[in-house]
């Protein structure tokens, strides 16, 4: 194998390992409860969530996965139009994800 070969496995092996638990989540449950948001690396995460009236608590990989608390009971279909891809239940999917 080339070594364009390899670094072509190589991401598509870190791609689905990083989509595994995003397309396997939970949904978020509570709608007070701290959520994992999956915000595009090209978007203002911590800005997209003040914008949607949230906190962000914390973020990994560069914002792409981030913790926050929502404001009130719509934050997370605020997030959702604001160009969120995903938003989970934080207690469920950040242990997988951010390994807490």
């Amino acid at each position: 194998m080339t070594w364009l070969a390899n670094a072509a496995l190589m991401f598509l092996i870190v791609g689905l390992v990083l989509a595994a638990p995003v397309l396997l989540g939970t949904p978020p449950t509570d709608a007070r409860a701290p959520v994992l948001a999956v915000i595009p690396p090209w978007l203002n995460a911590p800005g997209v969530i003040a914008g949607a009236g949230g906190h962000m608590i914390d973020s990994h990989f560069g914002g792409f996965f981030s913790i926050a608390l929502p404001g009130d009971d719509s934050f997370v279909e605020r997030m959702l139009t604001s160009g969120a891809w995903r938003m989970l239940d934080e207690g469920v999917n950040a242990s997988w994800i951010c390994r807490r």
